[in-house]
């Protein structure tokens, strides 16, 4: 198994296909996301060992959606 210098890289989970960790927080962000209902999942974190202002921030999972509310892409980026 290769090395990795970052405790909580995607490499090192390839179980999900986002490659997120164990974690013990998660935070949800609800907007338009380029639809038009405010109710749209835009954003998912996932911190480790406490909640956002405390722990480190594991993955972060932002959400796109067509005019319709469909989700068009969802995308780690971070």
């Amino acid at each position: 198994m290769a090395y990795h210098n970052k405790k909580f890289s995607e490499d090192n989970f390839v179980q999900s296909g986002f490659g997120i960790g164990p974690h013990d927080y998660v935070a949800y962000t609800y907007g338009t996301g380029g639809g038009s209902s405010a109710t749209n999942l835009t954003d998912v974190r996932y911190y480790r060992g406490g909640q956002q202002t405390s722990g480190t921030l594991i993955a972060h999972i932002s959400y796109t959606y067509d005019s319709n509310d469909n989700v068009v892409s969802a995308e780690r980026v971070a």
